[in-house]
């Protein structure tokens, strides 16, 4: 019989994340609430998001290693179909919408820096963004 895969991670994980876009949103765009958003606004800030979000991914991803101990090649496997798909889709999304925003040119997606730019975000280098894109929202597309 499967074990149940029924928990409430991905609930915390949704508040966590939820958490982090409504501030991050809220301090980008400069937005400020009246009652009763301030007051939600004040609440969040003491709910830290990103520690939350990373400690239970964290607990998440030790409990597969501890189901896949046995074949570390499987583990590996499972962790990168896992990431790299949805990172790529993501990568796509992107380059469509900085395309047609025009804020980059097909020719620079192709050029030396678009290109280290390509390969760091199809790869865990995803920090690299080059001048070329630092005029998009906050300063990098992701």
């Amino acid at each position: 019989m499967q074990p149940s895969k029924v928990n409430n991670f991905d609930l915390l994980r949704l508040l966590a994340s939820l958490q982090v876009l409504f501030i991050h949103t809220t301090e980008h765009l400069d937005l400020i609430y009246t009652e009763p958003f301030s007051a939600v606004q004040r609440v969040l800030t003491f709910f830290p998001g990103v520690p939350i979000f990373f400690t239970i991914s964290g607990f998440l991803i030790m409990w597969s290693y501890e189901r896949n101990k046995d074949s570390l090649y499987k583990f590996y496997c499972n962790r990168l179909l896992r990431i790299y798909p949805a990172l790529w889709v993501c990568l796509l999304i992107t380059i469509a919408v900085l395309l047609t925003c025009s804020v980059i040119t097909f020719f620079q997606l192709f050029s030396k820096e678009g290109m280290l730019w390509l390969i760091g975000q199809l790869t865990v280098f995803q920090f690299y963004t080059p001048d070329l894109l630092r005029g998009f929202g906050v300063g990098t597309p992701n």
